[in-house]
Formats: C-alpha cells, structure tokens, sequence
C-alpha cells in the first residue's frame, strides 16, 4: 500500500454561483490530509478530469436533471484515476477507474464477466440541450454490447429503452439504477427495459445516478458487498 503520509488532496471548490462565464472569485481551493481507506474503501488518485458544458449547468441554482453542486462543495467532474490503496478485494493498487466503472464496482456488478459479458459501452442519456440524444443510433448500441452503461439517463429513461427494445434488445434485460454511487446515500433500484415506464411512473431515483442495461445484474446476488458499515463511511 502506499506511502501517504505526505499526500496532499487538493479540491477545488464552488465558492459562489457565477453569472455568465466563471471567474476567479467564484472558486476556492483547499487542500485536506490524504488518510487511508477504511475496510471495504479504496482511495484514488485522479489521472485526468473532463471540462464540458454540463458543468456551467450544474453551477446554476434550480431544479434540473441533477441538483446543483453546493456553495462549498468540491466541483462535480467525470474523471480517470488509479487506485493507490485498497481494502476492497474489487480493486487492486494500479487499477485504473471511470465513474462508471466504480459505481459499478460499489453496486456489486462487474463491468465484464465471462460468463455473462466480454465488453461494455458507455455513453450518455441527454444531450447538451437536456433532450434525449437524437444522434444516437440506438438500434445499433442495443445490438453493440451485452452491457449499456449510461450517465445521466434517468430523465429519459423511458424513451431510451423503447428504443434499445425497438433496436431489438429483449424486454425482460435488468436495468439497474446506482443513485449516488460510492456515496453512504447510495441506493440501487432494479427494472427491466420492459418495465421501465412503469417504474419511473411508480418511483423518483435520485440522481445522480448510473443506469445499466444487462445481465451483469444477476452478479448482485453473490457481489453485493457496500451495505451496513461499510456504507456509512463517509469516504467511501
């Protein structure tokens, strides 16, 4: 395990919500120790961070398809990181993660198996509009992979699966919802493409939230590990 006693976590933070372009006195950057994961928890350096224009959206006070990052809080970005220490048997020291692939990880769901699925996709549920992406060919990502993983979806998740369903993917494949994943709030909601509609009309996840298409789902059953205790870590 690595040697952190030196590490040093810098976080840049929402000091106050901008009006047009972001400028310097509406961030404050702090530094905090870098402490050991606890049991079950792995600690992650990030590698590379994404800027896109979801993140001006995600300033701004109001209800959207994500709540707002909070005056003081560290600012929300997608990301790559390596796992520089570990107390969960999932992960490994040099492990490289997404956000997908950890939410899946802490959901007890492996992003490959080989006995259920040898790749994975990734994409996103809206567009820079907030509307479901319209230069999506769903037929062909319902036929591309065993497993569809998919950031910011809920909104339009009713839409998404008639179309992976009309793509000519089975009504009865799981869908599993990770509502803030890695988080002590986590929750995990479990539908099918069929059923969806009939699950949002019935239920309101809480985003942020990861959404899976595919058998990986089943894995829960024997993997389903971040529960109890190791839940109520406030790290993670």
């Amino acid at each position: 395990m690595q040697d952190l006693a030196t590490a040093v976590n810098h976080q840049i933070r929402l000091a106050a919500r901008p009006v047009g372009l972001p400028k310097d006195s509406d961030w404050q950057f702090t530094t905090e120790p870098v402490v050991q994961p606890a049991d079950g928890g792995v600690l992650v350096r990030t590698l590379s961070l994404s800027l896109d224009p979801a993140m001006r959206g995600w300033m701004n006070e109001g209800k959207s398809y994500i709540p707002p990052v909070g005056i003081g809080e560290v600012m929300r970005a997608g990301g790559i990181g390596v796992v520089v220490a570990s107390k969960n048997p999932a992960f490994a020291v040099g492990d490289r993660i997404s956000a997908g692939l950890g939410g899946l990880a802490y959901a007890g769901m492996p992003a490959t198996h080989r006995d259920t699925n040898h790749s994975v996709i990734f994409l996103t549920g809206h567009d820079a509009t907030g509307a479901m992406p319209a230069n999506v060919n769903w037929s062909a990502i319902a036929k591309a992979s065993p497993v569809i993983v998919m950031y910011m979806a809920v909104k339009h998740l009713s839409e998404i699966a008639a179309a992976l369903i009309d793509g000519g993917r089975e009504s009865d494949d799981p869908v599993t919802i990770v509502a803030n994943a890695t988080m002590p709030n986590q929750q995990v909601f479990e539908t099918t493409l069929g059923g969806a509609d009939r699950f949002l009309a019935d239920n309101e996840p809480p985003t942020p939230a990861i959404v899976v298409v595919g058998r990986i789902a089943q894995w829960r059953r024997v993997l389903d590990w971040y529960r109890g205790a190791l839940a109520e870590n406030p790290i993670g």
